[in-house]
């Protein structure tokens, strides 16, 4: 993420604009969304940061179906982040894509990252 935003709605997809790696060119920067290529099993790790008194209440969607969460809340002055993975099995052409369960707080330092396992 190269900017900060301190209230995002509640079910909002995270995009993360800052890309590093996207072989094959799958996610998309400006939707949020990654389309799976094959179907397979997928590892999808994310962690996202909050700062000063907001939380950053995240969770990994497959096609509208959440596979996990995390929660991270800041403190005055300190940023904080939490992240999680999951092993999901994704069929070819579905989204996946990170999203805000609450109001949430991103922050520079969130990211997303996946890869095919099998």
């Amino acid at each position: 993420m190269t900017t900060n935003t301190d209230r995002m709605s509640a079910h909002v997809t995270i995009r993360f604009d800052k890309v590093v790696t996207n072989l094959g060119g799958h996610y998309n920067p400006h939707s949020g969304n990654f389309v799976a290529p094959v179907t397979g099993y997928y590892v999808f790790y994310w962690q996202t940061t909050a700062y000063g008194k907001y939380k950053s209440y995240a969770i990994l969607m497959v096609d509208g179906h959440n596979y996990g969460r995390s929660l991270t809340t800041g403190t005055e002055h300190h940023l904080h982040g939490a992240g999680n993975m999951a092993i999901v099995r994704v069929l070819k052409s579905q989204h996946v894509w990170i999203q805000t369960f609450t109001e949430s707080s991103i922050h520079v330092g969130s990211s997303f990252s996946g890869y095919l396992l099998y």
